[in-house]
């Protein structure tokens, strides 16, 4: 949702799909980082993806993908 919130002026963004696929089990030990960037962006709303991962890991292996359409509050 904070990847939407960078295209709209809007102060809020609404989740209108959001989709979790976990690839691997994280250790607990370990500091995590997540990535998410806009795919694709229209007046309305966006679609977004994130990707969880340990951090320092290179390349970055997925823990989890995530995926989501996102709209600006009206």
């Amino acid at each position: 949702m904070l990847a939407g919130l960078g295209h709209y002026d809007s102060k809020v963004v609404v989740t209108l799909e959001l989709s979790v696929k976990f690839l691997s089990l994280a250790l607990v030990n370990e500091s995590l980082a997540f990535q998410a960037h806009v795919v694709r962006s229209a007046k309305n709303f966006s679609f977004a993806e994130g990707f969880l991962y340990q951090a320092g890991t290179v390349p970055a292996q997925h823990l989890a993908i995530a995926t989501a359409m996102v709209a600006p509050a009206r």
